[in-house]
């Protein structure tokens, strides 16, 4: 059984265009937050 037959049959309903609408905001926001451009993040800060 590969990968792509278990996901196919999981049992989760599909998301209502609300649903989507709002998870969508929510990982734009994240990416415009931590993502500076230019190769810069919050996640790429060195501490010494």
């Amino acid at each position: 059984m590969s990968i792509y037959d278990k996901l196919l049959n999981l049992p989760q309903e599909p998301y209502s265009d609300e649903e989507v609408h709002t998870k969508t905001d929510v990982v734009y926001q994240h990416i415009f937050t931590n993502y500076y451009g230019g190769g810069q993040s919050t996640y790429n800060i060195q501490y010494t």
